[in-house]
């Protein structure tokens, strides 16, 4: 993975169509892995370093939450 292919929490936020504190919600640490929707690719150093994203999770992450929205509407539409 080469340093172009890394995007920052604003950028992920804006491919995912949510704020940026979500963006740190879903990949904040404290949370156990499994619990975790997004991963962090690096942190750039220092106290309170940038979060780097892998463009390409980002990108399977939004396929995945427009898959569970879309899956979402079709069962209430359904009468489910």
């Amino acid at each position: 993975m080469g340093s172009d292919d890394l995007i920052t929490s604003t950028q992920a936020a804006e491919i995912l169509g949510v704020d940026r504190a979500t963006v740190s919600r879903w990949s904040d640490d404290r949370l156990k892995p499994e619990a975790r929707k997004l991963h962090v690719a690096k942190q750039l150093p220092g106290q309170s370093g940038a979060r780097l994203f892998d463009v390409n999770d980002v990108h399977a992450l939004r396929a995945r939450l427009d898959a569970e929205k879309a899956a979402a509407a079709a069962a209430k539409a359904a009468g489910r």
